[in-house]
């Protein structure tokens, strides 16, 4: 099997995918290439002094002096700043270009443009956003006002033209549907989401109403709905902790407790139990985006041998500590455990987990080191079960989707291919019918 950075590069955007990464100092000086390079760069590592990298100056833009991490890697990715609306999901980086120059050795990074471009802590996740990645953009030209009422002319009267909610809705991005919401309102004095809720029904209905949420309310909300009433959707609750980063639950938190007046860590304590409480919460601190020091090759060596400690090698699960080590070290600390973790153990610490563990507790541990490995290659794996056999499960398919879709919708469509042979588009086409088939494509736009 290839290396996970090959396997990462063969589903980036060609120029990103290209671009030479062989020497101790690139400079990409082509007009091609400025236009895409000088909106910013994000950098994994630290100073030889161990400060924060600075940037700046004019025309090429260069990161000096930095000195590779014990893991010996350098990420870097420009990043548009349309990504960073006030509304939508915080960028993070994920499928770097991954550089590995010797341990230790000090980089210079030159990019090409004017200005100083901000420099954005990496997630742990290291997720590429960027419009190659979006499946749903902004609307160019855009005026909420004849959008809201081609909604209305849609809606009055007998009958719904559900065609032209699909082209307004899944063609806008969610702040452009924030806009028309309230033009709405103030041109006919309707709520957009109540009326779209009166007019419309079943799984369209649905997706539809998800659409009309802003990021972190929409996923307040299905977990909310995951405890309510009998039962607890324990993997809907699992999929959203274990792939955000610290940032976005700390808005899903604040949504939660603004919209339903309670506390989403107590709600978790409260409608969970045992081992599967306490990595839930655990989850909802989000330590692992920490990637300000240094990975030590010794602590992950110990960390590897107890996780083997810890399950392998004693009759019995010391859950506690695979807990504890999965949800507190930093996601690039992890990969160098699982490494070390399958050198000693002659197996990967997925078939560790799958073999010492069971039920919600499992699937919360495998997400956990799925999500570290590959977050793309996670959320196309969600998609494929949502509708692989009988019956779909349309929560998941229009969670993963509409969440998906402002940030790395594509990239996950790439792995998806992969991974199945087949495209999501031929495989919403042949699970899913009517007006929430159409919607679904028109979100999830061209095959790669």
């Amino acid at each position: 099997m290839k290396p996970v950075h090959e396997r990462n590069q063969e589903c980036l955007p060609p120029k990103k995918r290209d671009l030479p990464m062989t020497s101790c100092s690139t400079n990409h000086t082509s007009s091609s290439d400025a236009s895409e390079w000088s909106r910013g760069v994000v950098v994994a590592g630290q100073s030889q002094a161990g400060a924060r990298v600075s940037l700046g100056g004019d025309g090429a833009e260069a990161i000096t002096g930095l000195t590779v991490d014990q893991y010996g890697m350098l990420y870097k990715v420009a990043v548009p700043p349309a990504t960073f609306s006030p509304t939508g999901l915080p960028s993070v980086l994920q499928e770097p270009d991954v550089w590995s120059p010797s341990r230790g050795q000090p980089v210079s990074l030159h990019l090409p443009g004017k200005g100083a471009p901000e420099v954005k802590e990496m997630a742990w996740w290291k997720s590429w956003i960027e419009q190659e990645g979006v499946t749903v953009k902004s609307s160019s030209h855009f005026n909420p006002d004849p959008d809201a009422e081609t909604l209305y002319k849609a809606m009055k009267g007998i009958g719904t033209n559900e065609q032209a909610i699909i082209d307004v809705l899944t063609k806008r991005s969610n702040t452009q549907r924030q806009q028309i919401a309230k033009s709405f309102k103030a041109q006919f004095g309707k709520d957009l989401t109540e009326t779209l809720k009166s007019e419309l029904s079943g799984k369209f209905e649905r997706l539809i109403v998800a659409l009309m949420y802003p990021p972190y309310r929409y996923e307040a909300k299905e977990l909310h709905d995951a405890m309510k009433g009998l039962g607890t959707k324990e993997g809907v609750i699992i999929e959203i902790l274990a792939s955000r980063t610290k940032n976005q639950l700390r808005e899903i938190m604040k949504a939660y407790e603004e919209d339903y007046g309670s506390s989403l860590e107590e709600d978790i304590q409260a409608d969970t139990s045992g081992y599967l409480e306490r990595i839930l919460v655990c989850l909802l601190q989000g330590s692992r985006d920490d990637v300000s020091s240094f990975v030590d090759p010794g602590l992950a060596l110990q960390d590897a041998q107890d996780l083997y400690a810890a399950g392998e090698k004693i009759r019995g699960t010391d859950e506690m500590k695979f807990i504890t080590i999965l949800c507190t070290r930093s996601a690039t600390h992890l990969l160098r455990v699982f490494e070390e973790y399958e050198k000693i153990a002659n197996k990967s610490i997925e078939d560790s987990i799958k073999s010492e563990t069971h039920g919600s507790l499992e699937e919360a541990m495998l997400t956990v080191v799925k999500c570290t490995q590959n977050l793309h290659s996670y959320f196309a794996e969600r998609l494929y079960y949502a509708m692989k056999g009988a019956g779909t499960r349309d929560g998941t398919l229009i969670r993963n989707i509409v969440s998906r879709s402002e940030i790395d919708l594509n990239l996950i469509k790439c792995h998806f291919k992969k991974m199945y042979g087949k495209t999501l588009s031929s495989m919403i086409m042949e699970d899913t019918s009517g007006d929430y088939k159409n919607a679904l494509l028109s979100l999830v736009g061209s095959d790669p």
